[in-house]
């Protein structure tokens, strides 16, 4: 990443892409710029100073009219993944509809890298009062599970996907939904899968335990037999 463009203020970059935003590979460049300040890549610009730029319409957009950009949808998901993990972030996020964003990429990238960013996000978002009901009601449950299923030894999507089925599964309203898409048999064959790595199986078992924890989900932990 060119030294002298992460130095621009977050406003100017996202005013690049916007004049330009049909232009795959220019909005693709502005997007990459902004995934590269909030991880804290920019000496001058953080995560703070690309919130208050206001991205999410913007990059919710390229996403949208950029598909089949690789690069752009992964770089989008890092952006929207920062933000979601802050406070102050997440709402402006959820309001905008980024969960629809990141949905729509994950369905027209089911192979690809993009699955694993776009885990990310969700299960940021799972985690968060806010941002629950939203993931619910646009089905991510359906769309985590797929992910776990197409990328059964991709560690960061297992750990990932497992974390977001927990905090759904926790939620009186998601808890049906995740038993019910066999969201329980995801989890056990996610433990089983990766029994070395410690934060798998630590976020498998408090999954486990979220969905044991009514009647109807019970039986299906007992069915997917985590035990053995």
């Amino acid at each position: 990443m060119a030294t002298l463009l992460t130095l621009l203020p977050p406003e100017y970059i996202l005013e690049i892409g916007r004049r330009q935003e049909d232009d795959a590979e220019n909005m693709g460049r502005c997007v990459a710029l902004l995934a590269y300040q909030v991880a804290s890549g920019s000496p001058t610009f953080g995560l703070q100073d690309v919130i208050k730029a206001d991205p999410v319409s913007t990059i919710m957009n390229a996403m949208k009219n950029h598909p089949n950009d690789v690069a752009l949808l992964s770089a989008g998901a890092t952006v929207l993944r920062a933000i979601a993990q802050s406070d102050t972030g997440l709402p402006a996020g959820i309001e905008a509809g980024c969960v629809s964003a990141i949905m729509n990429a994950m369905k027209n990238h089911p192979n690809d890298a993009v699955q694993g960013d776009c885990v990310a996000v969700l299960a940021v978002i799972a985690r968060s009062d806010a941002g629950l009901p939203a993931g619910i009601e646009a089905g991510c449950v359906s769309a985590v599970m797929d992910a776990m299923k197409n990328h059964p030894n991709d560690v960061a999507v297992q750990g990932d996907g497992v974390i977001a089925l927990a905090a759904i599964a926790l939620s009186d309203a998601g808890l049906p939904a995740v038993i019910e898409a066999g969201g329980v048999s995801a989890i056990v064959n996610a433990m089983k899968n990766h029994p070395n790595d410690v934060a798998v199986q630590g976020n498998c078992l408090a999954a486990v335990a979220a969905s044991a924890r009514s009647d109807a989900g019970l039986p299906a932990v007992v069915e997917a037999d985590p035990v053995s």
